[in-house]
């Protein structure tokens, strides 16, 4: 999170509600700059972490 603030850009989801809270107690932003060509690796660790990825 200290990150994503620190670079001063809007790249990343940083509302409240957009953040994610991960085990010790850590907060995660996500960045927003997804295509075709980076969106495949975090797709997989999704899926590997139980998510059901569908198409929209």
């Amino acid at each position: 999170m200290e990150k994503a603030l620190a670079k001063g850009r809007i790249r990343y989801f940083l509302k409240e509600n957009q953040v994610l809270q991960i085990g010790g107690n850590q907060t995660v932003a996500v960045c927003n700059q997804w295509g075709i060509g980076n969106i495949g690796p975090f797709l997989d660790i999704a899926r590997h972490l139980g998510y059901e990825i569908t198409a929209q």
